[in-house]
């Protein structure tokens, strides 16, 4: 269908940036892109949009606004994440020099999650559709897309990334508490300088949330940051690494309801936790891999509590403590050697505005995230890992050896009960 919107010239609107919408919705919010196009096409300066919207329950659509025109088509048949549909899209929406480039739906910092628990396109599988094409900037609606994998697998496609490092809290029920919102649309549809237009999208945003942050990322210098990691940090990660009891996962996810709570945040109501059941995660049918997983706790976690989220850790924490053990002994050896490690962090976090309400998180917010890429769903990482993993292993055979000694006990415990119970009965 077409509809006129007005009887700007045509020629003039197309002056203005492209912009290039990829959404994903699931579970129960599978409408919200058509709405959110609804919203966009009444926003004056939006003269030049694609939309690709992927619905989990069928119902997938592309529509466009051009210049004063706007069109939308249906697929009834595509349900879920269609690649092919995606690569033509990309390839038929580019247009050099111009072109920016959304996202909005599910993230997990180093994938998109397309359909819960089921598809999930990798950063580096989004690099490879977007080939030899570079956005002006490259913005993520979504949860913890503030990246290290992120910027640096885009990096030969955009200069700039706008992101979060955390949780997006809003229900946006007026559609205009998100990060790609009508006067954001706007914004990156007339600016010119796609540093101005995060940052514009960036003050809007936090302005709105007191839960939400917003890193203005560059991929310019990001191969030294990854080298960096590659290096001096992984294994910081993993002999950091601990596994918690049921009971002390019970207590830290009571004390992360407690929090969440106490904020007393107006939007909050629709930010859900990912409900984890001690019961269900340390069963002793369970495998043991599958214990470790569940039961692994990293140092710098962003949100420990939750299962699903928790392999997300703060890169800038680990190199401040880099950083200060190198001031306290020796400097850090190799080619890299009298670097600061924050200082390479800061070369690509070049503006990040943390949350207001950071009791949040357990982990201060530092503008960009790691994946341990392990103990996530659906990711797969193209980093090799290089890392010793002795004192993981160490611990992992500790807490095995210990959580079959409880089971045991709580076993044998609960036989003598039966046993003292038909004695009584008898």
């Amino acid at each position: 269908m077409r509809r006129s919107l007005s009887r700007r010239n045509v020629s003039a609107a197309r002056s203005h940036n492209r912009i290039v919408v990829l959404c994903a919705s699931i579970n129960d919010v599978s409408s919200w892109p058509f709405w959110k196009f609804l919203q966009l096409k009444k926003v004056k300066g939006v003269t030049d949009l694609h939309m690709l919207a992927f619905n989990s329950e069928g119902g997938s659509f592309v529509a466009r606004i051009d210049g004063s025109e706007y069109s939308v088509k249906n697929y009834e048949k595509v349900v879920g994440y269609h690649q092919p549909m995606l690569e033509e899209f990309i390839d038929r929406t580019y247009d050099e020099g111009r072109t920016f480039f959304v996202y909005g739906g599910h993230g997990m910092g180093d994938y998109l999650e397309l359909e819960e628990y089921k598809v999930g396109l990798q950063v580096h599988e989004l690099a490879k559709i977007f080939g030899h094409r570079k956005y002006e900037a490259i913005l993520f609606d979504a949860c913890f897309m503030a990246n290290l994998d992120c910027v640096y697998y885009l990096r030969n496609n955009t200069k700039w990334i706008g992101a979060s490092e955390g949780y997006m809290w809003e229900e946006d029920v007026a559609l205009d508490a998100h990060i790609f919102n009508t006067y954001t649309a706007s914004a990156m549809s007339r600016f010119r300088d796609p540093k101005t237009i995060l940052e514009t999208i960036q003050r809007d945003y936090c302005n709105k949330t007191r839960m939400g942050d917003f890193s203005i990322l560059s991929t310019e210098h990001v191969e030294k940051l990854w080298e960096f990691v590659e290096k001096h940090v992984w294994q910081r990660v993993y002999d950091s690494t601990t596994f918690l009891s049921s009971k002390e996962h019970e207590e830290l996810q009571h004390q992360a309801e407690e929090t969440l709570s106490d904020v007393n945040e107006p939007n909050v109501d629709g930010a859900s936790l990912v409900s984890t059941s001690p019961s269900q995660i340390f069963q002793s049918g369970t495998s043991r891999k599958r214990r470790l997983l569940r039961a692994a706790q990293f140092k710098h976690a962003l949100y420990p509590s939750e299962y699903e989220d928790k392999h997300l850790v703060d890169l800038r924490t680990y190199l401040q403590e880099l950083a200060d053990d190198a001031r306290m002994t020796a400097p850090i050896e190799g080619e890299l050697s009298g670097s600061n490690p924050v200082e390479l962090l800061e070369k690509v976090v070049i503006q990040h505005t943390p949350p207001f309400m950071n009791q949040i998180y357990s982990s201060p917010l530092g503008g960009l995230s790691l994946c341990v890429h392990e103990f996530s769903h659906l990711s797969r990482s193209l980093r090799r890992n290089r890392v010793d993993k002795t004192k993981l292993n160490e611990r992992a055979s500790t807490y095995i050896e210990e959580s079959n000694a409880r089971a045991a006990a709580r076993k044998s415990q609960q036989e003598k009960e039966k046993t003292q119970a038909k004695e009584l009965d008898q």
